[in-house]
């Protein structure tokens, strides 16, 4: 019950906003006093990404890239990663559904059942996680819910025409295509520029996050 252990109540949505103050970058919980960090959630395009770093002035640097074999947990409990970049595979609402019919209403403390890599990392920085699920700002509002997600399709949604779900459907998360939808897709994409639509999808980031999986304190992205 990695949730409970982090704020002292079982979760339910009630009671994550009768119990949880939200306030500079961090959660404490009323009901065992305890703090976290949850960072700063953004969520930006492909073309914003690359105007950030065209603009940073940052100095050109060889990469260095190798391979590992690991156990993600680990990984992020070790205190010598601090300040990484996890690269995290999510759906589209930056959430970890195990199917399309599973609704942010039933939260996030049943992630400890699947072990794939996602929600293993929602774990790892579980204060994010409660923070993307219950107090992510969208179109207005706090929190995500059935009606009102995050959607990182949703600038491609326009430029595709899917404004009426006709190609997809995105369901919790879930871009559930449409064979009659791929057909379309597929004849759009010959008169368009891959790149130009490439720029539109979005992607989550949470920057400066808390690791709280067993007492950790230092922080990821």
């Amino acid at each position: 019950m990695w949730l409970k252990n982090l704020t002292g109540f079982q979760e339910s949505k009630d009671a994550i906003y009768q119990n949880i103050i939200v306030k500079e970058n961090k959660l404490k919980s009323l009901a065992n006093g305890k703090e976290y960090h949850y960072g700063t959630l953004e969520n930006p395009s492909l073309k914003e990404l690359r105007e950030k770093v065209k603009n940073s002035h940052a100095k050109k640097r060889k990469l260095k890239l190798r391979a590992i074999q690991a156990d993600v947990k680990a990984l992020h409990l070790d205190p010598s990663n601090k300040n990484a970049l996890f690269q995290v595979a999510s759906q589209f609402n930056l959430l970890e559904m195990i199917g399309p019919n599973v609704t942010p209403e039933q939260g996030i403390e049943c992630y400890e059942h699947d072990h794939t890599q996602g929600p293993i990392c929602a774990i790892c920085c579980g204060v994010g996680t409660i923070y993307r699920n219950y107090f992510a700002k969208v179109n207005g509002q706090i929190g995500q819910s059935t009606n009102n997600q995050i959607d990182c399709l949703a600038d491609i949604v326009k430029a595709l025409g899917n404004e009426n779900n006709q190609l997809w459907e995105m369901r919790n998360g879930y871009a559930l295509l449409k064979e009659d939808g791929l057909h379309v897709i597929n004849e759009q994409l010959k008169q368009m520029s891959h790149d130009a639509l490439r720029e539109k999808l979005r992607i989550g980031v949470q920057w400066d996050t808390q690791v709280t999986l067993d007492g950790s304190e230092h922080r990821v992205s």
